[in-house]
């Protein structure tokens, strides 16, 4: 349903729900299947499999001109899930029962400096909480045998974020900006109490970035970001206390050309993670690898073979390597 608000505003709410069910047969053991010990050919469970259910409503709400813009997004959502699996162990029963509210506000400002200077200013905040029940525990063609887990968690995460551009000449082109995210997670362990915790940590993500246009086809960039992982309050906090989220800082440098029907860029780029995290399968614990980097580089090429009013044809070509270590 969408409807007009004011002069220039626009207001829309989405109701969106389904169901499903589904059979998943699990995992025969690769190492006994290599010695010989187990056939590849040996039954999996058929019990193996779950369902889920969703319920999902969104409210946008948009007023004004792209450059002068006033937006927001209003949500909430209730999912539950169940998921039956023999990853080699047996099989495990996971439930995640899930209510999420949160949303989002952003205003843009474009004008000049003394009308001589210009200038785009992005300011904006989000909010999330999500309050949890999760489980597992072992079972045999789905009953229940032994509890492993039995977690209540109500986490939220607040955040505030700017963005400023500027263009002191018609080639150069500036940018930078910063975002801070604070969260609050409150587990409470149902099976050991004792492995109950509360945390709050907070985690300062700013970028940077330059675009020169020297040529009216040629543009060269370089970009500067940090970001993070956030914390899996249901697999990553019993165990370890005082985790924060992992900072995560991206560099990259490029060029691009443009001309009427084709173009093409190139990208160089290196990310560092603070902590690499690793597990094996879903419901798994996480384990923590240490210090990670990733290098890599991009091509990509357009050709417009068809270019009309009512019509186009375009083709894409593109390449990309990455070389990673722990």
């Amino acid at each position: 349903m969408t409807t007009r608000v004011g002069t220039d505003g626009q207001l829309s709410v989405n109701l969106q729900a389904y169901g499903s069910t589904f059979g998943a047969p699990g995992y025969i053991n690769r190492d006994a299947v290599l010695a010989g010990t187990l056939s590849p050919r040996t039954a999996v469970n058929s019990t193996d499999g779950g369902n889920r259910t969703y319920e999902n409503l969104v409210a946008n709400y948009s007023a004004g001109a792209p450059d002068q813009e006033l937006s927001g997004v209003l949500y909430v959502n209730h999912s539950l899930s169940n998921r039956y699996a023999d990853f080699g162990g047996g099989q495990r029963w996971q439930q995640d029962d899930r209510v999420t509210a949160g949303g989002t506000v952003r205003k843009v400002w474009t004008g000049a400096v003394g009308d001589v200077l210009p200038v785009q200013l992005l300011v904006g905040g989000n909010w999330r909480t999500d309050s949890i029940g999760a489980f597992q525990g072992s079972t045999v063609a789905r009953a229940l045998v032994n509890p492993t887990a039995n977690l209540g968690i109500d986490q939220t995460s607040l955040a505030g974020f700017a963005q400023l551009q500027v263009k002191p000449l018609e080639w150069l082109k500036l940018t930078g900006g910063g975002r801070y995210d604070r969260f609050f997670y409150d587990l409470k362990d149902n099976l050991t109490p004792a492995n109950s915790q509360a945390l709050s940590p907070g985690v300062l993500s700013p970028k940077a970035g330059v675009s020169i246009t020297p040529l009216s086809w040629l543009e060269l960039y370089a970009n500067y970001g940090q970001g993070f992982r956030s914390i899996d309050a249901a697999l990553e906090v019993i165990g370890n206390p005082g985790i924060k989220p992992f900072k995560i800082e991206s560099k990259e440098v490029g060029a691009q050309l443009r001309f009427d029907r084709f173009s093409f860029q190139v990208d160089a780029w290196s990310t560092f993670s603070e902590n690499e995290s690793f597990q094996q399968a879903p419901g798994l614990p996480v384990s923590f690898l240490g210090h990670a980097r990733r290098d890599g580089f991009d091509l990509d090429a357009r050709l417009l073979l068809v270019k009309a009013p009512d019509r186009s044809l375009a083709l894409f070509a593109n390449y990309g390597e990455v070389t990673a270590r722990l």
